[in-house]
């Protein structure tokens, strides 16, 4: 499989190209129905003039975005196109793009509305003015992001993060070009692939849209939250070493360690989780990083390390273990309240039950001794084991 950026021969079945990284997939994609669709020209406006079209934002394989003005509201938006045929989202885009609209969340952009048009699905949704984080970091000294820095945003990353996960959604395409900051240094998560949602439901479409960024297993099409962390862990990777992921091996993520020395080992030890090629060794959670994040906060800004002086290195251990004795005794109350639930269940049912028999051994034993009437003979109650057993029980 020839790639058609630097003409390097890989093997077949290759999804990266050896000789520069391209996703080679992304390549044979140009032969398929998705980009067969794609418009050969810009459009000027969109619905009717409503939308007049200035810029491109951002492209990518199956989709642009561009910078418009709505010409009805008198502001800037940023459109989204997407070249899939319409039919294509008929069974999912509505429900999808409602659940985004429904998202309320500081650094989320709102979406006001989407409808297709000449063979294409638009979504309109509110444009940020900022940096994204390449643009940032080429500024940064020695083209590594500072640690103060790089602290401030990613606790902002994670609150995004969580929230999107939290009403059961993934991002599916964080990357450095879809975290803008703002010019008040508040950070937003953008261009959330509704595309991406559907095409994940095939696994060939699927390998289309892997980036640098993305985690191993969605090569084979599995995408759940922890592909979005990985992806989350590679962007500051590359902010703190300031080397491209396109200069690696596919899926390679040194340690933070080898080019920082500035770093607290809690920090690099939460990266290399975030960063674990296999998925049940990584964070499952936003909340749990939250939770170690926090724990390091204090030695990440003063620059707590690995050093000569074993009294801070003593302290630095003590703390890891405190962290690591906490999350334990986090897990197990969680356990134990788990266990008291199915408790409370279990003893409520056996409440239940007896309340049954003592009703049924009242209607048919108590009350005919008061009426003077026997019991039915041949019911299940005249069985004598039976009815020994509910004596038993009341007597």
């Amino acid at each position: 499989m020839k790639c058609q950026v630097c003409d390097f021969d890989n093997p077949e079945g290759s999804n990266f190209c050896s000789g520069c990284g391209e996703n080679l997939n992304v390549q044979v994609a140009q032969e398929t129905l998705l980009i067969e669709h794609r418009p050969d020209t810009i459009p000027h406006s969109i619905q009717k003039d409503r939308f007049v079209i200035h810029d491109i934002l951002g492209e990518g394989q199956i989709s642009r975005v561009y910078l418009a003005e709505d010409m009805k509201e008198n502001r800037a938006v940023a459109v989204k196109e997407i070249f899939i045929p319409p039919e294509l989202f008929q069974d999912h885009i509505n429900q999808e793009i409602e659940r985004l609209i429904s998202l309320k969340f500081t650094g989320i952009p709102r979406i006001f509305e989407f409808f297709a048009e000449q063979d294409c699905y638009y979504v309109i949704m509110e444009y940020v003015v900022g940096e994204n984080l390449s643009e940032i970091l080429q500024d940064c000294p020695g083209g590594q992001m500072d640690k103060s820095d790089f602290f401030q945003l990613l606790t902002q990353a994670l609150d995004l993060l969580d929230y999107y996960h939290s009403q059961g959604m993934l991002h599916r395409d964080i990357k450095p070009e879809n975290l803008i900051l703002d010019e008040k240094d508040n950070l937003h998560i953008v261009d959330f692939s509704t595309e991406k949602t559907l095409l994940s439901k095939d696994k060939e479409l699927a390998l289309n849209n892997i980036n640098y960024f993305s985690a191993p297993e969605c090569v084979e099409g599995e995408i759940d939250s922890s592909a979005d962390i990985f992806s989350l862990g590679a962007v500051f990777h590359y902010l703190l070493s300031g080397e491209h992921p396109s200069k690696r091996e596919p899926f390679t993520f040194p340690p933070l360690s080898n080019y920082r020395k500035d770093i607290p080992r809690g920090i690099l030890k939460i990266f290399q989780k975030m960063l674990a090629k296999h998925k049940n060794e990584r964070y499952m959670r936003v909340k749990d990083i939250k939770f170690d994040l926090e724990f390091f906060k204090t030695a990440l800004i003063e620059g707590e390390e690995k050093s000569e002086n074993p009294e801070r290195d003593e302290e630095v251990e003590e703390r890891e273990e405190n962290l690591r004795i906490a999350r334990e005794t986090y897990e197990e109350i969680k356990r134990m309240n788990k266990i008291k639930s199915r408790n409370k269940i279990l003893v409520t049912l056996v409440l239940i039950l007896l309340l049954i028999i003592l009703s049924l051994l009242f209607v048919f034993h108590v009350l005919p001794i008061f009426n003077k009437t026997p019991v039915p003979a041949g019911t299940t109650l005249d069985i004598p084991p039976i009815r020994n057993l509910l004596y038993a029980l009341i007597f």
